[in-house]
């Protein structure tokens, strides 16, 4: 992959904005098929539009599907040392 040629060692796929099995499915099939690791997912969630269009961070909503699945994402980097 381009990443890999310029030189980058560790390379991970993460699904953004899913919306239902059948995505997750393509992306895990297209992550199997180019040897990228699938770090995890995050799915589709309209509180991040809103939040976006009051200027405000969606992080702060901690009831939010997308910022629970990054938080488990960086808790995922964090154990595997990476």
């Amino acid at each position: 992959t381009l990443a890999k040629k310029a030189g980058m060692q560790k390379i991970f796929l993460i699904g953004n904005r899913i919306m239902n099995k059948t995505q997750k499915n393509a992306i895990a099939a297209f992550a199997e098929t180019n040897s990228l690791p699938m770090i995890g997912s995050i799915p589709f969630d309209q509180s991040v539009i809103e939040a976006d269009m009051k200027g405000e961070t969606p992080l702060k909503n901690k009831e939010s599907k997308a910022v629970k699945a990054i938080n488990d994402i960086c808790t995922a980097l964090i154990e595997k040392n990476i």
